[in-house]
């Protein structure tokens, strides 16, 4: 236990240390302490009640595990730990305390959250630039092509015999499926930006 990779400490049934690793001393910086057979409690006397709580279930068997939980070493600083705490046996059915192993994950949780940070500011930034699109679709386009119809009807009234040539006729149409294809088009970026 002592040269594993890993923070492990081995608790016996009173939560007093019987083994730990070098990585257990040097992640909880307990460089100067002298541990072994001392209670988890004295170590760390500022632990949540609820670790009590959870200890006191392993010893009658139970698993407990966690990905992410921030835990506090001093008023000034903290580290996010993954932790796993179990029963270890000293015969046949026979719990002989706790083992509980940890992982610091502080710069892990640190860059996920710096991740978040940038997805949030560039999907801001998308909303923005999708928001300007709706306004140029819904007022700069809508306005040009109202203006269209509205000189092709203009037109009519005035030429009403253009009707009975086809160029004249598509041009009508193609306004039409332009106004149209506007509308749906700015619907689309307002639910978008919604």
């Amino acid at each position: 236990i002592k040269e594993a990779p890993s923070a492990i400490a081995m608790l016996d049934k009173k939560f007093r240390y019987v083994a730990y690793s070098d990585k257990w001393v040097l992640d909880y910086e307990l460089n100067n302490k002298l541990i072994l057979g001392y209670s988890h409690f004295d170590v760390f006397p500022d632990l949540a009640p609820k670790w009590k709580g959870i200890l006191d279930k392993c010893l009658e068997g139970g698993t407990f595990a966690h990905d992410e939980v921030k835990f506090t070493l001093d008023e000034h600083r903290y580290m996010w730990l993954k932790w796993r705490i179990k029963p270890w046996y000293s015969g046949v059915n026979t719990i002989g305390g706790l083992i509980m192993m940890t992982e610091d994950v502080t710069r892990f949780k640190e860059s996920k959250e710096e991740e978040l940070r940038n997805i949030l500011k560039l999907t801001q930034s998308q909303n923005q630039r999708l928001k300007n699109f709706a306004h140029i679709v819904s007022h700069n386009l809508r306005s040009h092509s109202g203006n269209i119809q509205s000189l092709l009807s203009l037109m009519l009234e005035d030429y009403p015999q253009i009707m009975q040539d086809e160029i004249p006729v598509m041009l009508f149409d193609s306004s039409s499926n332009l106004t149209e294809t506007i509308t749906h088009l700015s619907e689309v970026a307002a639910m978008n930006f919604n």
